[in-house]
């Protein structure tokens, strides 16, 4: 029972559990969000290994990503969508030039999940994820790519910059979704 409360609180908090939820958005949109949830991830991946170790975990549990679960987690239910846009076509403006590289995204969760990392396989995944997802089209989150990527090298003041880039870019795109919602509440930059 050791994850009881994390997953109550996920399933008090997620914003995407029915496909109505994302009805009128467009593929851009959501892989806008996925790319930012994803780079969101990384940060909080640096301070707090156990929540991330949990979320990616939690995603993870329905990893073909086919449809949306109610139990699964925003991430994981944007990921279906997304990689199943002809079954949501009637809800969202699809774009088919976006595509889901689920090899690296379930080789990535599992080093989340296992609390490993390698600083160029990360720079890596972010750099094919920002190709797949066609999210060199938003500037900000390019240059946010860039800076978390080398989140290791970041002066506090860097970090505090990016931070307020990332809490803008969600407040903007999906300021209500699980783990957003877990960042605004329990993340505080280490000293």
């Amino acid at each position: 029972m050791k994850h009881l409360p994390f997953i109550q609180e996920l399933a008090e908090a997620r914003l995407y559990f029915d496909a109505d939820d994302v009805k009128g958005k467009s593929a851009d949109d959501i892989a806008a969000i996925i790319f930012l949830m994803f780079m969101l991830l990384e940060v909080v991946r640096k301070s707090n290994p156990s929540f991330t170790s949990s979320y990616a975990d939690q995603t993870m549990r329905y990893n073909t990503y086919e449809s949306i679960h109610y139990a699964g987690t925003d991430l994981g239910n944007l990921l279906a969508v997304l990689n199943n846009q002809e079954t949501y076509k009637d809800r969202i403006k699809t774009n088919f030039n976006i595509s889901i590289p689920l090899f690296q995204i379930n080789r990535y969760l599992s080093a989340v999940r296992s609390n490993s990392n390698s600083h160029q396989e990360d720079a890596t995944f972010f750099w094919r994820l920002d190709d797949y997802l066609r999210a060199y089209h938003f500037p900000a989150l390019r240059l946010l790519r860039r800076d978390i990527v080398d989140w290791h090298n970041a002066t506090h003041a860097d970090k505090t910059r990016i931070i307020m880039m990332l809490r803008r870019e969600f407040d903007k795109r999906s300021s209500s979704n699980d783990l957003y919602l877990w960042f605004r509440q329990n993340y505080r930059l280490p000293q």
